[in-house]
């Protein structure tokens, strides 16, 4: 098998099950700055190294000794230029392939030539999705280096259950206030007399937002409409929650929410603008999903999936289908493979 180094900050709960799966093909190695993740049914070794930061930079130590160490075929190093030892090492390396991983294009033009020259330098780049591959072609780039791995979670026991009886407009993650959960409480309250007493809101998840989010539900009225389940592990029991959904509602920012949210055959609402992840690219309006401009809006958007099922059945298989299709965990791992192999 060849061997093969991830380099992240940390280990992210969602991504074990990329790594696992990659084990199955190399022997996989992730190293990282963060807590220890290694379960018994882990089959990727960890590897925790101490990170120092200066002001909003990063530095991992041991890095350039664990590669010498190893006879490793291949580097997978997060694509975030804040991390120095990354951009070092795809100026340096020698030996093993270095290939980036991670979001593209910035905002600003100095970080993205910066970027367009770390690509230039490395072996490759994986990206979360297709969506700027022109941009990169057009900056000079040969597209022998450009990988598409869609960004995604794994989601074992994914179903559609758009047909399923509804009675929740569900928002499942970290209580965050750039997720604007606030707003479809707002939202709900100036509709909770035309709609159904059995139809509620649904918060999964912890965070510093959730006494706010509670307190405001009391002050504007609807304190016994809206659920607060906490952090859910068990996935039977989430997957029971989501079909119940009309729709995943995160009014603001919307990262892998979303593609949790189309295995489960559940649309999603959402702002047309705001802090969007690259899976926004995945959301196409009135035919997965619903974006939105208002407050008023949303609450036309809320009405109308109460009042039409059938729009929540068709946006929801639609999401489904991308899911089954496009964004499993499986063609995630292709990405990386088809990036790895050649």
């Amino acid at each position: 098998m060849k061997k093969i180094l991830i380099i992240q900050s940390k280990i992210l709960h969602y991504r074990k099950a990329l790594y696992n799966k990659l084990s199955e093909s190399y022997q996989i190695s992730v190293l990282h700055s963060g807590k220890p993740s290694i379960s018994q049914n882990d089959k990727y070794r960890e590897i925790i190294k101490p990170s120092i930061n200066i002001g909003p930079f990063f530095f991992q130590r041991g890095i350039r000794n664990e590669i010498k160490s190893e006879d490793y075929d291949v580097v997978i190093a997060m694509f975030d230029i804040r991390w120095i030892n990354n951009v070092v090492l795809g100026l340096i390396i020698n030996g093993p392939k270095f290939i980036y991983w991670g979001h593209r294009y910035s905002k600003r033009i100095f970080i993205n030539s910066i970027r367009n020259f770390l690509i230039k330098k490395s072996d490759g780049v994986i990206l979360y999705n297709d969506s700027e591959v022109p941009k990169i072609k057009k900056a000079g780039i040969n597209d022998g280096k450009i990988f598409i791995a869609e960004n995604t979670i794994d989601v074992s026991n994914s179903e559609n259950l758009s047909m399923k009886d509804k009675s929740l407009f569900l928002y499942v993650g970290r209580a965050q206030k750039r997720k604007r959960v606030d707003l479809l409480l707002k939202a709900f309250a100036s509709i909770k007399d035309e709609i159904p007493k059995n139809v509620n809101i649904g918060i999964v998840g912890e965070g510093e937002e959730n006494l706010n989010l509670k307190n405001l539900a009391l002050e504007i009225g609807i304190s016994d409409r809206v659920i607060f389940y906490g952090k859910i592990t068990d996935d039977e029991y989430l997957k029971k929650i989501f079909s119940w959904a009309y729709a995943y509602v995160s009014p603001d920012a919307i990262g892998l929410g979303a593609q949790h949210s189309f295995a489960y055959g559940i649309p999603v609402v959402t702002a047309k603008n705001g802090f969007k992840g690259a899976e926004f690219d995945k959301l196409e309006n009135n035919k997965n999903s619903i974006l939105f401009q208002s407050q008023d809006e949303l609450e036309n958007v809320l009405l109308r999936l109460i009042c039409e099922p059938e729009l929540s059945q068709r946006l929801g298989a639609n999401a489904f289908k991308l899911y089954s299709e496009k964004l499993n965990m499986n063609n995630m791992v292709s990405g990386f493979i088809n990036a790895i192999e050649n």
